[in-house]
């Protein structure tokens, strides 16, 4: 005898009914594991996930014939809708059946809202055939603590989170979280994703918003928000005081947070944090409380930068500006403002509104007698001129930073490493030499390994133009260390990209393009155009000494494309000038005369080194030929 024992709701309720004959046995299906079964009656798990895409697939062109198989682009998003659950499946496909005229993705688009899907998916109020009465059922049977935790999942920003998430949220330990969340688990109203990582498919957490929405969970809702944003605070501060350890007195304090905090204590550690929780972080500032968007955005923009978020940090520190000018906060909005600028800056915004923006922050700065946060934007103000290339006035700016003496070693720090990088691009090895030698001995001395990796970075350059090759490959190895170590993603291309210029100096091309290939793709990932533009420019050096001119060509002229768009001038002019040289190489005297002259309008205009040379290259060309 087979004894089918269908939708149990627990191991006690099932078993007077299991046979006692071995020439019999049950098959039991539950919404829950019934561990009990298993460890005392030996039963056998079966663990049935939801249905896989090309089985989801099967069963709708099975219910809908050639409508699904004329329609597979909408058939998907059906499938993603329903969550890959064979009942939501059914009574979509029912829903189709009885609109035969209507086109698939029409239906698909209803179902993208949540809220409204579970509606849609509720045929005549059957509650054998109503989606969100299946889930009541598994819901009913928790514990009210469990419960809890489940409708938290209706309140939470981002798709997934962790224990210490929900236990910030629910006022509980992590340990009880873990216990709930395996609890919710085994119920099949989470899912784990990845270890420690949880979250229910999209269906059920339109279920856990209407439950948290309910008037009776008003208060628990309210309370599980602000306890979030102050844990989000207190993780964020913790994560960024073991990241920038140097930089904690300039972001603001931190809440009293009466929980547990993740381990953040190792930079590593705190990283990985952030890494996993940005995503989250970013979405809680979209309807979270305005002290909450302030606080990231003040605190945030250090890791943001370094691991190349650029358009997240963008998103946040557009928000903060809003919400600082809605609530008539000087200081935020000169914040915000002073962010939002360098943001635009290293993610190829427009560059001209960055220094406009950066002047308004210094306005602000001056009114309310802030000169260390004057000076600061002195500093982000010589950033921006140095992207367009203009190194006089970048110089100009970091100058009177270093002048404004406000804003102690951090600050002289940073106007010295970045006067170096301008020296050098102005030609001038020695003075830049000098400034970034300066700047790193505070690295050194404050534990600011960050921007040690930075310096030696520009450093290796440096001494590479100065003839220095032993020095720059031992500085560039040094730098290239630091940045993996500290997550520094735009050092590390840079650095990829000086070992290939020293590897072609030394006459191994094979080398020297494995580096430049991989700090091209490194600049890509991290999205700052600037950094892009570099690494084509130098990968395409690299091809054309390798023997391969015109996949140079093609990436000379990506660069170009790039720095026009980011209004990287200095970039463009090295773009032309490299063209030049593949185009003489292949006797093509005319084009080369025609980005010589290019390049020497941009160097004469900027004022940079190679002007001669180019002027001298241009000569060489000779003249024009006459036109009839």
């Amino acid at each position: 005898m087979l004894v089918v024992l269908d939708n149990a709701h627990s191991a006690e309720q099932v078993r007077p009914l299991l046979p006692g004959s071995p020439t019999a046995c049950a098959v039991i299906t539950s919404r829950d594991a019934l561990a009990g079964l298993v460890a005392r009656e030996g039963a056998h798990r079966l663990t049935l996930d939801r249905l896989p895409p090309a089985d989801a697939r099967s069963l709708l062109r099975q219910l809908l014939g050639t409508r699904a198989t004329a329609a597979p682009a909408a058939v998907d998003a059906l499938i993603e809708r329903c969550a890959r659950l064979p009942l939501a499946l059914r009574i979509t496909a029912e829903l189709a059946r009885s609109q035969p005229s209507r086109p698939l993705a029409d239906l698909a688009a209803e179902l993208a809202d949540r809220h409204e899907a579970l509606e849609l998916l509720d045929l005549d109020g059957d509650p054998y055939t109503a989606v969100r009465a299946v889930f009541s059922l598994s819901y009913q049977r928790l514990d009210p603590d469990v419960a809890r935790v489940f409708r938290l999942f209706g309140v939470l920003p981002g798709h997934d989170t962790d224990a210490h998430t929900l236990a910030a949220m629910a006022g509980t330990g992590p340990r009880s979280a873990r216990h709930a969340l395996e609890t919710l688990l085994r119920a099949h109203l989470v899912d784990r994703i990845a270890p420690g990582r949880y979250q229910p498919h999209d269906l059920l957490r339109a279920y856990a918003a209407e439950l948290a929405a309910d008037p009776g969970h008003t208060a628990e809702r309210a309370t599980a928000l602000t306890r979030l944003s102050c844990y989000y605070r207190a993780a964020s501060a913790a994560a960024l005081d073991a990241v920038a350890p140097y930089e904690k007195a300039r972001r603001p304090a931190a809440p009293a947070w009466d929980g547990e905090l993740p381990a953040l204590a190792s930079p590593e550690a705190a990283r990985r944090w952030l890494d996993t929780e940005r995503a989250a972080l970013l979405e809680a500032t979209r309807h979270g409380p305005p002290e909450l968007t302030r606080f990231l955005s003040d605190t945030l923009w250090r890791y943001l930068e370094t691991g190349g978020y650029h358009d997240d940090s963008v998103t946040l520190h557009e928000r903060a500006l809003v919400l600082a000018r809605e609530s008539g906060d000087r200081l935020a909005e000169a914040n915000a403002l002073r962010q939002l600028s360098t943001a635009l800056n290293r993610s190829g915004g427009d560059l001209h509104r960055a220094i406009a923006l950066l002047r308004q922050a210094l306005v602000r700065y001056e009114e309310l007698g802030e000169p260390e946060l004057r000076d600061a934007s002195l500093v982000n103000l010589g950033n921006a001129y140095a992207s367009l290339g203009d190194h006089f006035e970048a110089l100009r700016q970091y100058r009177l930073a270093q002048e404004g003496g406000a804003g102690g070693w951090v600050l002289h720090r940073a106007a010295l490493c970045n006067s170096g990088i301008s020296l050098q691009l102005l030609g001038r090895y020695e003075e830049a030499a000098q400034a970034m030698r300066t700047a790193l001995a505070l690295c050194q001395e404050h534990g600011d390994r960050t921007n040690e990796g930075n310096i030696l970075s520009g450093l290796a350059e440096v001494s590479l133009q100065l003839g220095e090759e032993d020095r720059a490959y031992e500085e560039a190895r040094r730098a290239l260390g630091l940045a993996r170590e500290t997550g520094y993603r735009l050092v590390e291309s840079h650095a990829l990209r000086v070992l290939g210029q020293l590897h072609e100096r030394r006459a191994e091309p094979e080398r020297a393009l494995h580096h430049h290939i991989r700090a091209e793709a490194i600049a890509r990932e991290v999205g700052d155009p600037g950094l892009i533009a570099s690494a084509l420019n130098s990968l395409a050096g690299a091809r054309a000494v390798a023997g391969h001119p015109r996949q140079a060509l093609r990436e000379y002229a990506e660069s170009i494309a790039v720095a026009v768009g980011s209004d990287h001038r200095d970039l463009l002019a090295r773009a032309h000038a490299g063209i030049a040289e593949v185009h003489a190489g292949l006797g093509d005297r005319d084009s080369a005369r025609a980005h010589w002259r290019q390049a020497l309008i941009h160097c004469e205009a900027l004022g940079l080194p190679e002007t001669d040379r180019v002027r001298e290259r241009l000569a060489q060309c000779g003249p024009e030929p006459a036109t009839a």
